[in-house]
């Protein structure tokens, strides 16, 4: 079950005043997620002094590329792809690229042609800096009322930041009992938020893969190679979820939305 986000009665235009939004019947929200593989970082402690109560520790961080040229082509057609929303919608706080009809009709166009590009590229013979991605396109509609979409909202944050915690310390154990129980957590949001959610799930379950190895191959400490797992999938999901609590809003004290 999805639920989209929840916003106020449709007048056709959009206005913001502390937390409530209104905008039009036809209004569109967009997103794009891109990634490229071929590029890897590690990181290692060089050396750590102690000075009393104080620690200063010297880390050493090496990125490996497999194959420069292909990479940077790939960054290119990635940058693209991102800066279509930037040219067909507006960014709208919080809840990000808003868009109408024309316009979206007019990026639907600009994109497919940088999406076919990057397929010319993925099939590139030896392509190392392969790109992943995903164009979103989401009319923005209702279900719930005011306290259920903040309860929804809050509870997943909770679960996120739990989660973050666990493998920022290399609690790969309790870690891996989440992912058993909450796996499908991206269920519970709006489509375009689940999305996000869903990649946070998949960044968490692969992180947790690379502190495990460390720890069992004696490399690192927990602690010391949950400090090395990567999160920026995770902090983004955050900050969608908390998009998406923030854009809920109540009208004449019942909740009202747009489908």
């Amino acid at each position: 079950m999805q639920y989209p986000v929840h916003f106020a009665r449709a007048t056709g235009r959009i206005t913001m005043a502390k937390s409530t939004l209104t905008m039009s019947d036809d209004a569109h929200a967009l997103a794009v997620y891109a990634s490229i593989s071929g590029r890897t970082t590690s990181t290692e402690i060089v050396s750590t002094e102690h000075d009393g109560s104080e620690q200063t520790t010297e880390k050493r961080t090496e990125e490996i590329i497999a194959d420069v040229a292909q990479y940077d082509r790939a960054k290119g057609l990635v940058g693209k792809l991102r800066a279509a929303l930037s040219r067909f919608a507006t960014n709208v706080e919080p809840l990000g690229y808003i868009t109408d009809p024309v316009r979206l009709a007019d990026f639907k166009v600009a994109t497919a042609e940088i999406e076919a590009l990057i397929e010319t590229h993925n099939n590139e013979l030896g392509q190392s800096a392969h790109i992943t991605y995903d164009v979103l396109c989401l009319p923005i509609g209702r279900v719930l009322d005011e306290k259920s979409q903040r309860r929804l909202c809050s509870m997943v944050a909770e679960e996120l930041a739990t989660a973050r915690k666990m493998l920022k310390a290399g609690d790969v154990k309790n870690l891996g009992a989440w992912l058993q129980h909450r796996k499908n957590l991206a269920g519970l949001m709006p489509a375009i938020v689940g999305r996000v959610v869903d990649s946070a799930i998949g960044q968490i379950t692969e992180q947790r893969k690379r502190v495990n190895k460390l720890i069992k191959d004696g490399e690192r400490t927990a602690a010391d190679a949950g400090a090395l797992a990567e999160v920026d999938q995770i902090d983004d999901a955050l900050a969608w979820v908390e998009t998406s609590l923030t854009g809920v809003t109540v009208d004449g004290g019942n909740a009202q939305s747009v489908q």
